[in-house]
């Protein structure tokens, strides 16, 4: 009985250090300080919307699905920052953008989650192909969710950055 118990409590503890590692490792390919590479994918009128079309505002490159729980939690949160920042002017960007990927694959789906969770900027796109998406391949997306945050410029601000951080860096860059 007490080896069971070792072993339970030695498995919570290993999930929950490795929870931050594995999220840390979800974008792997760029780093802070890179240029972000160009997407551009439909949006959801079907209508071509490029991420460098939002040049000179900082933008959170967000990578999430409908199935995916930890996401839609994430989307409430980002929803809430978003209603925040959206309408402030920042020092040295124009404002604040979230360009958020969906690895869905069901039209439906996709749009029905964005509906639910009150995400209410306009720059949500997807060519519905899931893990085959060519921004997560673009990004080396490994693991959902995920955000690239970047600057006015396209340069790679922070990777995976948590909620508080997001909220300290446009704090920070907030007039």
């Amino acid at each position: 009985m007490p080896s069971r118990i070792l072993t339970f409590l030695f498995l919570i503890f290993l999930s929950a250090s490795t929870e931050n590692l594995f999220a840390q490792s979800a974008v792997i390919g760029l780093e802070v300080g890179d240029i972000a590479p160009n997407i551009s994918m439909p949006d959801t009128k079907g209508e071509i919307l490029s991420l460098y079309d939002l040049r000179g505002n900082i933008v959170l490159i967000h990578f999430w699905a409908a199935w995916c729980r930890p996401c839609r939690h994430e989307n409430v949160e980002l929803a809430e920052l978003y209603k925040l920042f959206k309408d402030k002017r920042l020092k040295s960007e124009n404002g604040f953008r979230i360009y958020s990927v969906s690895l869905d694959k069901t039209r439906e789906n996709w749009l029905s989650a964005i509906e639910k969770d009150e995400l209410t900027w306009k720059e949500h796109v997807s060519v519905l192909k899931g893990w085959d998406s060519p921004a997560a391949i673009a990004f080396d997306i490994r693991a959902i969710p995920a955000g690239i945050l970047i600057d006015g410029n396209g340069k790679i601000v922070a990777k995976n950055p948590k909620i508080e951080q997001l909220q300290q860096i446009l704090s920070e860059r907030s007039q």
